[in-house]
């Protein structure tokens, strides 16, 4: 079973895009697909600009919780790689 859902992780994390990558991100953290949310944190981290344009950011936006602290070091992270 853990050999299917890596396949499935793999799979999707090579699919990402700006329109699915918050819901992909959800499923990921529901499903702990660890390595599918490390994927989604990295492409909304350096996707930021069009992610947080997407339907799917704003509702996150409106539930907040645990998962905006994720996204926000992800973001920060990103932001310190790029000035180095």
């Amino acid at each position: 079973m853990d050999a299917l859902k890596a396949l499935c992780e793999d799979g999707l994390s090579q699919s990402l895009s700006t329109k699915d990558v918050v819901s992909l991100y959800l499923q990921a953290d529901l499903y702990n697909a660890l390595n599918l949310k490390a994927k989604c944190l990295n492409f909304i981290a350096f996707k930021y600009d069009q992610v947080r344009k997407t339907k799917d950011w704003k509702q996150m936006c409106k539930s907040g919780g645990d998962k905006m602290v994720d996204i926000c070091n992800a973001i920060g992270s990103s932001k310190e790689l790029s000035t180095k």
